[in-house]
């Protein structure tokens, strides 16, 4: 007998069927939550939608943003910060089922007018294969996760020497490392602008006050603020993330003054040992920039090397109106924009750099 189906586009208003969809699925992260879409909501990343198939016991759901193009009548898609990207409700999704969803998707995307849509997808989870045949996933590099089912022992075991020694000399000279709440935002706040300063970071990632501060008010049980301190004084910080079984190194800072061990390491082994003890089941460090095996992705290879392949989703909707924004995106400059950044009409190079947000 023919199973009906039945389709919805959520907004982050919908909030308890958008959570009664993300409760169907087998897996997802706190990216897919309605919370932190609203979030890139209210910082002007676009507007959020669910996009929700439900066929039977089958459930697949989408989470997306939907962006006005500057100086365009049409629109474009794209994914939360973070790793986002398709998620079902079993690893085995009926091919009928899975063509209805991107039949679904594609209609979506013609009646917003969307020229192009992006998703970066997360590389713990089966993606790929739900979106086979519709636009092209493309890897882009390398991610790292901790097995937090092993035993404290293996886990340590794992663990590059030298961390293992630092992590050592931090404890013996007085360095703590605990939980804090919101009274140390901005402390820790401080040491991110002070490391993205260090490392030439994009005009991105100097995420606002409001928006460090909306993570853990708005996702109390999700977020999780830790800090290192010296005799009183703040020297690192970072802020984790749980959900589902998954436990996310999403953002850290450390003092650029302090002389001793890079308390990162310390701070690791706590927030680690903190994930282990809620039952969690993954801890992601993420990878280097952009992707890449650098002297980050280094770091963090000095306590796991478990490796995962990170990809994002690209799909150009409408092929014409897509070069024509590309050729319009370069003639003020006489440029071609650089081939690999999708989409090519807003690579950086075009667009105006938004303030530093402080």
């Amino acid at each position: 007998m023919t199973q009906t189906v039945k389709s919805e586009i959520l907004t982050t208003a919908d909030e308890a069927r958008w959570l009664e969809a993300l409760a169907r699925t087998e897996e997802h992260d706190f990216c897919h939550l309605p919370a932190f879409s609203r979030l890139a909501e209210e910082c002007g990343q676009g507007e959020a939608r669910l996009l929700a198939l439900h066929e039977g016991d089958v459930t697949l759901a989408f989470p997306v943003l939907l962006r006005e193009i500057p100086g365009a009548a049409r629109q474009d898609v794209t994914s939360v910060y973070g790793y986002a990207g398709p998620v079902a409700s079993t690893s085995t999704v009926p091919e009928e089922t899975r063509q209805a969803f991107l039949g679904f998707v594609a209609e979506f995307l013609r009646e917003q007018q969307v020229v192009s849509a992006f998703s970066r997808l997360h590389p713990l989870l089966a993606q790929a294969s739900l979106l086979e045949g519709y636009g092209e996933v493309t890897p882009v590099g390398w991610t790292l996760s901790l097995d937090l089912s092993a035993s404290e022992e293996e886990q340590r075991a794992g663990y590059r020497r030298n961390h293992r020694q630092d992590i050592r000399k931090l404890n013996e000279l007085g360095v703590v490392c605990e939980e804090a709440g919101e009274e140390r935002l901005d402390d820790f706040i401080a040491m991110y602008y002070s490391t993205m300063d260090r490392v030439g970071a994009a005009p991105e990632y100097y995420f606002s006050r409001d928006y460090f501060a909306r993570m853990l008010a708005d996702m109390p049980e999700v977020t999780h603020l830790f800090m290192c301190a010296q005799d009183g004084v703040p020297i690192a910080g970072g802020i984790f993330t749980v959900c589902r079984g998954i436990v996310q190194w999403y953002f850290s800072g450390t003092r650029a003054d302090y002389a001793g061990p890079p308390p990162t390491k310390l701070l690791f082994d706590v927030a680690r040992q903190w994930a282990r003890a809620t039952g969690a089941r993954t801890l992601h460090l993420g990878g280097g920039v952009g992707g890449r095996r650098d002297s980050l992705y280094h770091f963090k290879a000095g306590f796991t090397h478990r490796e995962h392949v990170y990809s994002t989703w690209r799909y150009i909707v409408d092929p014409a109106a897509y070069e024509d924004l590309c050729r319009a995106a370069g003639a003020p400059t006489d440029e071609e924009p650089d081939g690999a950044y999708f989409p090519r009409y807003r690579q950086p190079t075009f667009e105006a750099c938004p303030e530093r947000a402080r």
